[in-house]
């Protein structure tokens, strides 16, 4: 048979081939599995893991590194905790061995430079000595104002500082309260004169004279001749009673100026021309009676 008799044999074969192709039946999907139920393995002791950080390639770390990092950082914590625990120790003993601290927003306690010291016999006597002030020239009628004056102011002061510690008062309202009284006091001593409140402090126990304890040698005071146990009775016109006053009036006035001190030494009174500033001498707050 030639080739040409089996070219429509080969034809009919071919299309029967394709309709077998194109007529068989598609197999049913397959089921999908996701990745967590696919059955995973323990890793070996030796196992490696791959940490991925974001823009950077793979890197592995082994798993017995990591147990080795965990273990001494848990030493170092431990190690940490223990240093913790002797400061906390070292602190408490330091606090036991401090003395009480006020309780908050208490006012702290201050030491008077103008109190009496406690062995001073001032310290004991009445809270006014009305006898003083008859005895420095004043009447009876002045001496009893002065005397219930006093008393007044003492008796309100002790009520302010109990109403401040009542009501939790700050330090500054406390002394704002305060100054209302000193003004008046104030106001009483320009009525009295120098005199009068001289004699008035005496007797309120408190100080009226300044007396000079040291003088720097190579200072204005020690150079003009002021000396040790001399009382300081004015600066520049100014009655000194105490070292308050003679703060301020050091204070005033113009740097270039020459000013008069005024002392008193074994019953005399001696004048010092100085400049305005400081003297360069140490003093004490006393009272003595004038």
């Amino acid at each position: 048979m030639t080739f040409r008799k089996l070219v429509p044999y080969l034809l009919f074969a071919g299309v029967l081939g394709l309709a077998a192709v194109l007529l068989r039946p598609e197999p049913p999907p397959a089921a999908k599995i996701s990745p967590a139920e696919l059955p995973r393995e323990a890793a070996p002791a030796d196992a490696t893991l791959l940490e991925f950080e974001p823009g950077s390639a793979a890197r592995s770390t082994p798993v017995g590194d990591l147990e080795s990092r965990l273990e001494r950082e848990i030493a170092a914590r431990r190690a940490l905790e223990r240093q913790v625990d002797a400061l906390a120790r070292e602190l408490a003993e330091l606090r036991a061995a401090l003395p009480a601290a006020p309780a908050e927003n208490e006012p702290l306690a201050v030491a008077d430079p103008d109190a009496p010291a406690d062995d001073d016999p001032l310290a004991r006597r009445e809270w006014f000595d009305e006898q003083s002030l008859l005895d420095a020239g004043i009447d009876a009628f002045e001496a009893d104002t002065l005397r219930r004056f006093y008393e007044e102011l003492e008796l309100q002061r002790l009520t302010l500082r109990d109403q401040a510690r009542r009501e939790d008062w700050s330090d500054a309202e406390l002394r704002t309260a305060l100054q209302t009284l000193d003004n008046r006091e104030e106001e009483m001593r320009q009525r009295l004169g120098d005199a009068a409140y001289d004699a008035y402090l005496y007797a309120a126990g408190r100080p009226n004279r300044l007396v000079v304890t040291s003088v720097l040698a190579s200072a204005q005071a020690g150079q003009a001749g002021i000396a040790s146990g001399d009382r300081i009775l004015r600066y520049d016109n100014q009655r000194i009673y105490n070292w308050r006053d003679l703060r301020e009036a050091m204070s005033g006035g113009s740097i270039t100026d020459t000013i008069a001190v005024e002392v008193e030494r074994d019953g005399d009174t001696l004048q010092f021309y100085l400049a305005r500033g400081p003297l360069g001498v140490r003093t004490d707050s006393r009272s003595i009676a004038p």
